[in-house]
This record gives structure tokens, sequence and C-alpha cells, in this order.
């Protein structure tokens, strides 16, 4: 039985919270030649996290910063869900936290691919300015960066959708 060829190009993508997969996953599987996250600034997730309750000041901001602290101490039941920490557990920040996104992401030499609404109010977009500001500072010039004005999460701005817009110039540069 004759082994079949690997296409010439194959890529992995993630949107939101699978963005921080897509590093790890794009070092661990043999042929993967470009890397694509959407709705995902690369900075490491509890960074991020900090930076968006820093720019929502109030008390539900407040409590969210105090519980963040709480991850340092295994509680009795990692998996409860802890309301002030956007309704996800602490097994979840934690196992995210341990990803080391920004680092993974660094270590990545192939094309990589990072889109993100200037008006995400899920992610700070300074999340992917400082990312791109880690690739300058690590002279790693395989990041193209697309910030798109006022659009959302899923990079939606009012009825225009920067999603097809993004997919159309990827899929035009992967023709090259």
């Amino acid at each position: 039985m004759r082994a079949q060829a690997l296409p010439e190009r194959i890529v992995i993508g993630g949107v939101s919270e699978g963005g921080e997969l897509v590093p790890v996953l794009a070092q661990g599987i043999p042929g993967v030649t470009h890397a694509v996250i959407i709705g995902n600034g690369g900075m490491n997730p509890l960074d991020a996290y900090r930076l968006l309750l820093a720019g929502q000041p109030g008390r539900s901001s407040a409590r969210a910063l105090a519980a963040l602290q709480t991850l340092e101490h295994h509680p009795a039941d990692p998996d409860t869900v802890v309301n002030a920490l956007g309704g996800r557990t602490w097994r979840y920040w934690s196992e995210l936290a341990a990803l080391r996104h920004t680092d993974n992401l660094l270590a990545l030499s192939m094309p990589l691919w990072v889109a993100i609404g200037e008006a995400d109010a899920a992610l700070p977009v300074a999340s992917a300015r400082y990312l791109q500001q880690q690739f300058d500072v690590h002279r790693k010039d395989n990041l193209r960066l697309k910030i798109y004005p006022g659009a959302d999460h899923g990079l939606k701005t009012n009825s225009h959708i920067n999603l097809s817009d993004f997919w159309f110039e990827f899929d035009t540069y992967m023709r090259k």
C-alpha cells in the first residue's frame, strides 16, 4: 500500500478561546504550514482578562480582579464555576494560564495570521498590539495582524461582516 502524500499547505485555525490551542497544535502536528487566529489577540489569557477588566471599572470588575488572585490556590473542587471570573471554572483559567500563549505564538516560524475587531468587548485590542510588539522585539516577521476598525468579537462592523474579507484575503495569499 502506497503512503498518501500530504498537501503542500495545511492551515490550522482557532477562533476566540480556540486561538490558544493553535500554536500548540501547529507545533505538534506534522505538516502544518500556516496558523490563523480570529478574535484572539495573542496575549496570555489572564493578562488579557486583567486588561479587559481594567477598562471596565466598577464593582463587578473589582470582584473579578480579586477573584483572579484565588487562582493561586487550588480549590477543593476545581470545576466549581466562579461567577466573578466570567462564569468560568478555576480549572478553565488555570489550564489556559499554563499554555503560555504569547510564548507559544513566538515559537512559531510558519506564517501566522491574527484578526481582531478594534471594538471587541470580549478581548481588548491592546492584546493584539502587544503581540505585534513582542514579534517586533524578537525580530520575527511571520505575523500578519489585521485589526478591523469598529469591529466586534466576530469581526462584524454594523452590517458589514469583515470575517468574509479576512478569509478572502487569506485565500488570495494562499494562492500565491
